[in-house]
């Protein structure tokens, strides 16, 4: 996506933001986005990525119905954004499902 921005003249557009706990891959990019804290110990951190939580109901989900926490999970993104502000943000990068860090 990056390079996406660049070539259509949106330079400022490169912050990538993924989940915590998100599993990309192990290279330095990927592990970068993810959001596997003990990879970021290791060296997987490069400048330009965010996180935010991961929306995991059954132990995040608390007394909110399923709809409220969806709900809870999408602001959250919405304040990242907003807190980066749009036109620094290139992609949001999440797994359908999760997986392989679980």
């Amino acid at each position: 996506m990056r390079c996406y921005w660049q070539v259509v003249g949106k330079l400022s557009k490169s912050i990538m933001i993924g989940r915590w706990n998100g599993y990309h891959g192990s290279t330095l990019g990927s592990t970068a986005l993810g959001g596997m804290g003990f990879m970021h110990e290791m060296g997987g951190m490069l400048p330009g990525f965010a996180h935010i939580g991961e929306p995991y109901y059954f132990a995040e989900g608390g007394e909110l119905s399923e709809e409220a926490f969806g709900l809870k999970a999408a602001r959250e993104l919405e304040a990242k954004i907003l807190e980066l502000c749009a036109e620094n943000v290139a992609a949001f990068v999440a797994e359908p499902f999760q997986s392989a860090a679980a």
